[in-house]
């Protein structure tokens, strides 16, 4: 075979800068592929946390707050709107008798992991539409007298019989505290709790805004949600009014519901961005407890 016939197969110059200049070409736009979709992924993911911290509370805000009685069960408002401290029913039942500081009272039946939940405050009895609050001495014993019930024809003392019918089958309690006037029997009565919630520091995400929910007289606190952006507050709607206020009302006992300014903050800024991605979130939450 001649040595022009032996030629060695391969690649030109020219054909390689042009496969380089090709394989550069595709590379570049892999990367921006991948880029803008990391972008895109960063981005969803900071909306999606964002959300998620605006609106991961609502169910115990909403079971808190819609149980309200308006007429004294709103106990306290900052001035900047950030802390609210809430009388929170958890219990109610009508009054069988009341002898020397100690009332008895037929309970209504009440989920067990609530009733013994720690943190009874007091209690309130109702005279016409307005509800009075005992809050300071208040004591709560499940050894209430079953006698003064039947004797009062007040509740069901004891568990029905199988097949029978009732429309209470509560437990009987002993609360004391000085009433007056003397309440008469069959007076609705309501245990409750004080909750306070504020928007303050987060300790979860440091730099952030945290919504706390605090036990007042057990002192146990718990961030129930965050990170928040600083503009999260509580509006308030005044009676019968169905646009919120941002001014905090003269007469608390005015507030027939508030509205919950929950915006969202993801924990860092998404890629490609130079600050947080915020999740605007607005819930109205109207107190089902209510004179008018």
């Amino acid at each position: 075979m001649s040595a022009r016939t032996r030629r060695r197969g391969g690649l030109t110059l020219p054909e390689m800068l042009i496969g380089l200049v090709l394989a550069s070409i595709v590379g570049t736009t892999l990367v921006t592929v991948m880029m803008a979709e990391a972008k895109a992924v960063s981005n969803r993911d900071a909306w999606r946390a964002a959300r998620a911290a605006g609106r991961g509370s609502l169910n115990l805000l909403t079971t808190d707050l819609s149980a309200v009685e308006t007429t004294g069960g709103i106990e306290y408002v900052s001035p900047d709107a950030k802390e609210m401290t809430f009388r929170v029913p958890y219990a109610l039942g009508l009054l069988c008798r009341y002898n020397l500081g100690v009332s008895t009272v037929s309970l209504l039946p009440t989920d067990s992991s609530i009733y013994y939940a720690p943190g009874f405050s007091g209690f309130a009895w109702r005279t016409g539409v307005v509800y009075h609050y005992f809050t300071t001495g208040a004591t709560l014993s499940d050894n209430g007298m079953a006698t003064d019930c039947a004797q009062a024809s007040v509740g069901i003392t004891t568990l029905p019989a199988p097949g029978a019918t009732a429309a209470n089958a509560g437990r009987v309690v002993a609360l004391t505290g000085s009433l007056l006037p003397v309440p008469p029997t069959g007076t609705p009565v309501l245990l409750y709790r004080r909750v306070d919630y504020a928007f303050k520091a987060s300790a979860a995400v440091p730099g952030a805004i945290g919504l706390w929910r605090t036990m007042v007289d057990t002192g146990d606190s718990l961030e129930i949600a965050a990170p928040l952006d600083a503009t999260s507050r509580f509006n308030f709607f005044i009676r019968d009014a169905g646009v919120p206020v941002t001014t905090v009302p003269a007469n608390i006992s005015d507030l027939r519901g508030v509205e919950l300014v929950l915006d969202g903050r993801s924990e860092g800024s998404p890629q490609g961005a130079p600050s947080p991605k915020i999740f605007r979130s607005r819930t109205a939450i109207f107190f089902l407890n209510r004179p008018d």
